[in-house]
């Protein structure tokens, strides 16, 4: 009996660090003009930004119940054991979805050995937690060891958004903050606390956006500590990389991982925006 881990889009794992670490990913579902698509298989991350500058409407929803009994009988044809880590409770209804259709699907299925985590992380945080478990799971930690890792690691999110109007959008603020904003060339500092998305700082152009992150790393990490780094960024690699550099010159990582940010948090947060998990 193996033990597997399972994810949801959300969580922006690259897809060849997924099929290293054997992690099977559930897309979520993205909608464009009120069109259905899902995550990274019917719809690209570069199709939704486009979607978005061309001021289409864009929004995304959780996986449906009616997949989660799919998938569940699917695995329980198995002998190994699973655990899923799906996107923060307080941002997204898909725990809640999965918690009460495994409950339906158990009725039936009582030896069915399935556990969910809510976290209470969002994108490369949980791709950052998922990585470390499957390590775990290599070196044949129990399924107990594993929950409890889970349950006590704690993992920073540094969000910045390049432009108030994809917080608008999103309903985050109001029309008239975002336009007193954008005006200002205010960008957002976001961060992730209990599993919420709240705001963290701001400040006024991209310079001092980047001075910003820099400080808030360095005020959350020993100087000697060895980290891996996740950045992930919505079509900006000229932050991303700035921001790699510094932690090479400053730090000594143990690993950076460089991706782009998914279509589910980039649906929130919009173009331009580039975030840091470590």
């Amino acid at each position: 009996m193996a033990i597997k881990l399972i994810a949801d889009s959300s969580c922006d794992l690259p897809r060849e660090l997924a099929e290293k670490y054997n992690i099977e990913i559930l897309p979520l579902l993205v909608y464009v003009n009120d069109k259905e698509y899902k995550d990274n298989i019917d719809i690209s991350n570069d199709e939704i930004i486009n979607s978005m500058l061309e001021q289409k409407k864009v929004h995304t929803g959780q996986y449906p119940p009616s997949s989660f009994l799919e998938l569940y009988n699917r695995l329980s044809k198995t002998d190994d054991s699973y655990i899923y880590v799906p996107i923060s409770s307080k941002l997204s209804g898909t725990y809640a979805t999965a918690v009460s259709s495994l409950k339906l699907f158990k009725e039936e299925n009582v030896d069915f050995d399935f556990t969910i985590i809510d976290a209470k992380l969002i994108s490369m945080g949980i791709g950052l937690l998922l990585i470390e478990m499957a390590k775990m799971i290599e070196k044949g930690a129990s399924k107990e060891e594993l929950i409890e890792f889970t349950n006590k690691t704690e993992i920073n999110h540094i969000f910045a958004v390049d432009k108030l109007d994809w917080l608008l959008q999103g309903g985050r603020i109001s029309k008239t903050s975002a336009v007193m904003g954008n005006l200002l060339n205010i960008k957002p500092i976001l961060t992730v606390e209990n599993g919420n998305l709240i705001p963290l700082d701001k400040t006024r152009g991209n310079k001092k956006k980047i001075q910003k992150i820099k400080e808030l790393i360095d005020s959350k990490i020993a100087e000697k500590e060895k980290k891996t780094f996740a950045i992930t960024h919505a079509r900006n690699i000229e932050d991303a990389k700035v921001i790699e550099e510094y932690l090479k010159e400053n730090y000594t990582p143990k690993e950076i991982i460089i991706t782009d940010l998914g279509a589910v948090i980039t649906a929130h947060t919009g173009p331009g925006l580039i975030a840091v998990f470590f």
